[in-house]
């Protein structure tokens, strides 16, 4: 499937789809020239990232049956899953690697809201171009605050939440088979 978007965003992403998983097979990288045009796809990048890791969340929390409502928000549904005891649906070894996972994912939320809660701006740090967001909710405090961003940095914060969603996209119930 060929996905074309308006020209502002300068550049045209072929995608195919695994039905079963619903997950991206491979994405052709856009034409991209300027600053502000690679940030923009970074910022594409991380939030569909991140949408991809809460909707694994939300997968293994309602397999693992840690949490209610089924619409509970990800914060409630982190913290079910931090609370979460060994169960039917969810074994002990599981619960292990589940904890540092839980917490490196609570590490990446304030990042997170700030992304999502900003407008993305361009400037210079430190003689580099570099992304500043400002969160909303920040503005209106004595000292403003910006989460300052180059692209290497944001490109490592992808990876980071990457990396999360693949060890929790291990974790399953069903028992290792054992060679004889």
């Amino acid at each position: 499937m060929q996905i074309l978007l308006p020209s502002y965003y300068a550049f045209i992403m072929t995608v195919h789809f695994d039905h079963k998983t619903h997950r991206k097979e491979n994405e052709v990288a856009p034409v991209v020239e300027t600053f502000e045009d690679r940030s923009i796809y970074l910022r594409t990048r991380y939030l569909d990232a991140f949408a991809e890791l809460e909707i694994l969340i939300i997968q293994k929390s309602i397999e693992w049956k840690c949490c209610e409502p089924e619409n509970a928000p990800l914060s409630q549904r982190l913290k079910a899953l931090a609370d979460a005891k060994p169960n039917p649906s969810l074994s002990k070894e599981n619960l292990c690697k589940l904890t540092p996972a839980i917490a490196e994912i609570q590490n990446l939320l304030p990042i997170r809201n700030t992304i999502v809660h900003s407008s993305m701006n361009f400037g210079a740090f430190r003689t580099r171009e570099a992304l500043l967001f400002q969160n909303v909710y920040h503005a209106a405090k004595k000292c403003r605050t910006f989460l300052i961003l180059t692209e290497a940095e944001f490109e490592g914060e992808i990876r980071r939440i990457q990396s999360v969603r693949d060890r929790l996209q291990r974790l399953n119930n069903r028992p290792e088979i054992q060679a004889d």
